[in-house]
């Protein structure tokens, strides 16, 4: 029987479920960021051109990229993952006033 989700047959089901959520997080994570920076491009743009919002979408698109990157090998890197995830929810918090 194939191992559809990648991860050793010793891990148990609460580590597996944190794997997946962790994997999900981030993806959802930078797609969000993705979004934001074409917005922020967009504004920057057409709006008020202005090099340091271009700036700024540059850096959340970057950010959005390496989360993407990041998420099929959560599991691999795990304290990657934990940095990932600190600064993703710091970042989402701040933009969107989350708690």
């Amino acid at each position: 029987m194939a191992n559809p989700a990648g991860v050793h047959r010793y891990m148990p089901e609460e580590a597996i479920d944190r794997a997946r959520h962790v994997r999900l997080f981030l993806t959802n994570s930078s797609v969000l960021f993705t979004s934001a920076a074409a917005s922020i491009v967009i504004y920057a743009t057409v709006i008020n051109p202005s090099a340091s919002h271009a700036l700024i979408g540059f850096v959340v698109f970057i950010l959005g990229v390496s989360l993407a990157l990041l998420a099929p090998v959560a599991d691999q890197f795990p304290a990657a993952a934990r940095i990932a995830v600190a600064v993703a929810v710091a970042l989402r918090a701040y933009l969107f006033g989350g708690n």
